[in-house]
């Protein structure tokens, strides 16, 4: 009998899998400024360009999304003029993987 180790649960074959199997360190992520009241820029410490980012609230509602479209600039700059003040979780994707920060919107 061939016993085959267990799978892990993040063990897929779906390329979404890619993204949970390398997290990116929150080291890696330049966010600023944090507070911020208008605007936020975002880019990896490597150079790496960002592609799919979203905006999530303390409630776990995306409240902004989108895809950068400008894979030459690594930096990303995001309107935060329509969110209410509080705490935010910004989602990034970049080179396959998910990174999360942090950030505080304060008028």
């Amino acid at each position: 009998m061939i016993r085959r180790p267990p799978r892990s649960t993040l063990d897929r074959s779906s390329a979404a899998s890619d993204v949970y199997k390398r997290q990116i360190e929150n080291s890696a992520v330049l966010l600023y400024p944090n507070p911020a009241s208008k605007e936020i820029n975002v880019s990896m410490k490597n150079g790496s360009a960002l592609s799919n980012w979203s905006i999530v609230d303390a409630l776990g509602k995306t409240v902004l999304q989108g895809l950068n479209s400008d894979f030459k600039n690594p930096l990303l700059t995001i309107s935060t003029a329509s969110l209410a003040d509080g705490i935010y979780t910004v989602k990034m994707i970049s080179d396959g993987a998910l990174f999360q920060k942090k950030i505080s919107i304060v008028r």
